[in-house]
């Protein structure tokens, strides 16, 4: 590499209590020539003055400080000072500056991933409370804004990609700079435009949540790692168009080499639909085509034969995509009865709840509206969850909303990773209950007892 390999963006507010370890965690890495870009947000608790000494010390003649005269968050910082700067190195790694490098060979591993041709790269991290990341590997062959949020911290990414991000990407529909979820504004417009990712399988990055400045922190939820205003700008940012990829053969790519061209991502069958259209013939009554051509014909193929065999079935959707709708419509046809159970803070919808089993957490629906009714099944759409997805603690969570005797729980949208983990976990947890993949995509995890029901008896 003719350039510096690698630029650190460490940016932060009012961090002076832990500024000084975040610049040596940096200094005492490996690679020797990493150089820092040091953008503080118009702190008013010493930590530009703390910074300057930090860097000025432990990493003579390798940083650029910057001050903001007011405060403009991290996502007007990265959209400015760091697209001003970024030109001059290969790679970016994303520290927040109340944040530390606690592996030292990290950002060296970072730069033979780069070299060895990725475009993007991320690791794992703990938290200073002790909490483990969700991090994991992306699948390379469906759109990153359809995937679970798996690559915070510590993230990385090939310098030039940040050249093509409009500033429009880090702001509000207003023009405003967002304030919040901006590791996610950084992060997708990078993941769209390429699949060569990597993720390094290591705890690398200490996340401080205790930061009493932090969102979640200020918004009185110290047992969840985002707040309401992070949930609503996380909505602005997956809603932005994604950007052009630049590593397919006729695009403008980054590098030398021929990109591989992804085979075609797994379709239905026609024949699946055609039976499932006969079967329930209000499906295509009832649903305008725009929703039709969403759905996968697998995955409610797979619901009907069940349905039809469990006759007046009582069915939770909770989240709302494209399946509910049409899940509705098979139960009404096996005589059933459908309840939808949205999260969020609007009107109809109910708020969102933390939920926990052993160490793992995210974030549903609450149930308390429900009043304790029983339901034979479940389907959790994608955005069921405002937090990882974690089959085992919805299991956990549901089971007293369950008939107990026959259950079916269906995830849908989950990574394939994730779905096979998830699967592992369950069948330890609960042998009777098998977990399988379904849908078009694979995408999908079914947990539902074998046995076939009983028969009503006079």
């Amino acid at each position: 590499m003719d350039r510096p390999p690698l630029l650190v963006f460490t940016t932060g507010r009012n961090c002076a209590a832990y500024v000084e370890d975040n610049i040596r965690s940096i200094a005492r890495q490996t690679l020797a020539n990493a150089h820092v870009l040091f953008v503080d947000d118009a702190s008013d608790d010493g930590t530009d003055r703390l910074a300057q000494a930090a860097l000025q010390r432990w990493l003579p003649g390798r940083h650029h400080f910057v001050r903001n005269p007011e405060r403009l968050g991290k996502a007007h910082n990265a959209s400015v000072h760091l697209r001003a700067l970024a030109p001059g190195y290969e790679a970016v790694a994303v520290v927040d500056a109340d944040d530390l490098l606690i592996d030292i060979t990290v950002l060296e591993q970072l730069v033979r991933a780069y070299q060895q041709g990725e475009d993007v790269v991320w690791t794992n991290y703990l938290s200073d409370q002790g909490r483990f990341g969700e991090n994991g590997p992306l699948n390379r062959y469906v759109p990153p804004r359809q995937q679970p949020w798996l690559s915070s911290h510590l993230f990385s990414f090939r310098a030039a990609l940040l050249a093509r991000v409009p500033h429009g990407h880090f702001q509000y529909p207003d023009g405003r700079w967002l304030d919040a979820a901006c590791d996610l504004a950084i992060a997708y417009p990078m993941l769209d435009q390429t699949r060569r990712w990597r993720y390094l399988p290591v705890r690398a990055y200490c996340y401080t949540e205790s930061n009493p400045g932090s969102h979640h922190r200020l918004a009185g939820e110290a047992q969840s790692l985002s707040s309401p205003k992070q949930r609503e700008c996380a909505r602005i940012v997956l809603a932005k168009r994604p950007l052009p990829r630049i590593d397919e053969p006729e695009a403008d790519g980054l590098h030398a080499t021929p990109a591989v061209t992804a085979p075609a991502e797994a379709t239905a069958s026609p024949w699946t639909a055609a039976r499932l259209a006969l079967a329930v013939p209000a499906l295509l009554r009832e649903l305008p085509a725009s929703t039709l051509e969403a759905l996968d014909p697998e995955l409610l193929w797979d619901w009907w034969q069940w349905l039809d065999t469990h006759r007046g079935a009582r069915v939770l959707a909770l989240g709302d995509d494209a399946h509910t709708q049409a899940l509705a419509l098979l139960v009404k046809a096996a005589d059933g009865e459908a309840l939808a159970l949205r999260g969020g803070d609007g009107p109809g919808h109910a708020p969102w709840t933390d939920v926990a089993f052993d160490t793992h957490h995210t974030r549903l629906p609450a149930l308390d509206g429900l009043g304790g009714a029983l339901f034979d099944a479940v389907h959790l759409a994608p955005n069921a969850w405002d937090g990882p997805r974690l089959p085992v603690v919805a299991l956990a969570a549901l089971a007293p909303q369950l008939r107990l005797d026959q259950p079916r729980l269906v995830f849908a949208g989950l990574h394939p990773a994730r779905l096979d983990a998830a699967a592992a976990q369950i069948a330890a947890l609960v042998p009777e209950l098998p977990a399988r993949a379904a849908g078009a995509g694979a995408d999908a995890l079914v947990v539902e007892a074998c046995t076939a029901p009983a028969e009503a008896t006079g």
